[in-house]
């Protein structure tokens, strides 16, 4: 597979000795998880844009595209640099998981987002990062606390096939909810999978339907 990495100008841009850092980055742990993935498409395109926002952020566009937005101004701080390299190498392997899922921002046909499956998408993408890189940054990113996720499960039950819509606190947090809630109940359920089937991993599980999986952790959602 030939993945590009394509810098788009801003009124900030980054150096010549940041660039060639990104894109030497973004290409060996993309390969990595093209590889384990067992990848279909034939090119798939990382756009990194130079942004005012905090830190690292990614969003998988499509099943071959993945937007990067880094803030050049922070990298020239030693401890922050540090920080965002292992940030931007879990998101390779957070989003292209989800571009392998094929469960990306934009949908073929009439296809939806649907509540529970975001939720799986997100347990499945950590986990994956989880299993191919697991740093110190990306086990403390990828954790959740057990109680809280026992407290929201039940409230789960009625709505989780329902459409998922934009900011949804169920995913992301808000609304009295914990941040990232949706993340958490996500990597709890995928771990639960493996804990019941030892031999399954997410590579293994990233083109299986929600409800297969649900079924497979044991849990009752």
């Amino acid at each position: 597979m030939r993945i590009k990495v394509i810098f788009l100008s801003s009124s900030t841009n980054f150096s010549r000795t940041d660039k060639n850092k990104i894109r030497s980055i973004i290409l060996e742990h993309a390969r990595r998880a093209a590889s384990a993935l067992r990848f279909r498409a034939s090119e798939f395109t990382f756009t990194v844009y130079p942004w005012e926002r905090d830190g690292v952020h990614a969003f998988t566009q499509a099943k071959d595209w993945v937007r990067v937005t880094i803030n050049p101004r922070q990298l020239a701080f030693k401890r922050k640099r540090a920080k965002m390299i292992e940030r931007l190498i879990y998101i390779v392997y957070h989003e292209m998981h989800h571009a392998a899922r094929g469960y990306t921002g934009h949908l073929p046909g009439k296809k939806q987002h649907i509540l529970m499956n975001s939720i799986f998408s997100e347990g499945l993408a950590d986990i994956f990062a989880r299993e191919q890189y697991p740093s110190k940054y990306v086990l403390k990113v990828t954790s959740y606390n057990l109680r809280q996720v026992k407290k929201w499960l039940p409230r789960l039950r009625k709505i989780k096939w329902r459409r998922e819509f934009f900011g949804d606190p169920w995913l992301s947090g808000g609304q009295g909810k914990p941040k990232n809630l949706g993340y958490k109940i996500g990597r709890y359920l995928v771990e639960n999978v493996k804990k019941h089937h030892p031999r399954l991993n997410t590579a293994k599980l990233a083109r299986e339907d929600a409800k297969k999986i649900l079924k497979l952790s044991a849990v009752r959602v």
